[in-house]
């Protein structure tokens, strides 16, 4: 009996130690991404041109200006709003290897956002609102790839000559191309259900089609560029004939009087 109650007592004091076991645990490196917001500023340079200039200086830079805010904004629209900054998605709508002109980014980005599912509608370029982007667009070709600096007559074809020209430039309203990219943007969010930005302010500034522009009144300036042109080809009409000062005073005295008739 006192044998098996000294066997208990070393039983009950008896102590297991387990092995010890190691634990690791593992923690990604982060990934840091930067990013900014250009197009608000884009625009507001476009604006100010809009806004202050009223020569053809300021319209070249408008039209620049506003291109720049439309190819920031389709992207910064589609990186925040769409993928709600799932920058690594960003690649497929984006990829840095292939380049697409601004025209075909406009209409094929929304198509394969739409076919995924990251939107809900998709815009139908084939309206008013696409005829003038497209138009605000081959302007800013025609200043980027030196078209609008090409020399003018009259017997060129229309793909011969200068676009945009000077008097093209001269002749168009300040917020012509303010407002295209205006109504392109709020176009863009209507088909697709969601607000525009805030920045995009409306612009208000009478007819907006460069063939209005056309039809004004040439200013004093333009009307100076104009004659002067007619001088130099006048001149040069008469170089070729060698036609003498007596027989150019009766020319140009004869072009007076059907002019005043």
């Amino acid at each position: 009996m006192g044998h098996r109650q000294e066997e208990n007592a070393q039983i009950k004091h008896q102590v297991i130690r387990p092995k010890s076991i190691s634990l690791k645990a593992s923690v990604g490196t982060p990934t840091i991404w930067l990013t900014y917001s250009f197009a608000p500023e884009w625009f507001n340079d476009a604006l100010n041109e809009a806004r202050t200039g009223r020569d053809h200086h300021s319209r070249r830079r408008e039209i620049l200006f506003a291109i720049c805010a439309a190819e920031s904004y389709r992207l910064e629209w589609v990186r925040d709003e769409v993928l709600r900054r799932d920058f690594d998605k960003l690649r497929k709508y984006f990829p840095p290897s292939k380049r697409r002109g601004v025209r075909k980014k406009w209409k094929k980005i929304p198509k394969e956002l739409y076919r995924d599912g990251q939107i809900s509608n998709k815009p139908n370029w084939g309206g008013t609102e696409w005829q003038n982007f497209e138009e605000l667009v081959n302007y800013r070709d025609g200043l980027v790839h030196a078209r609008a600096s090409r020399p003018e007559t009259s017997s060129l074809s229309d793909d011969e000559k200068p676009l945009p020209s000077k008097t093209d430039l001269d002749r168009m309203l300040p917020r012509w191309a303010v407002q295209r990219i205006v109504t392109l943007i709020r176009y863009l969010h209507g088909a697709v259900g969601t607000s525009a930005p805030d920045w995009l302010v409306d612009v208000q500034s009478g007819p907006s089609q460069v063939q209005t522009h056309k039809r004004l009144r040439p200013t004093a300036l333009s009307r100076g560029v104009i004659e002067a042109t007619d001088r130099q080809i006048n001149a040069l009409v008469y170089e070729v004939y060698g036609l003498t000062e007596e027989e150019i005073g009766v020319v140009e005295a004869t072009d007076g009087e059907r002019i005043s008739g």
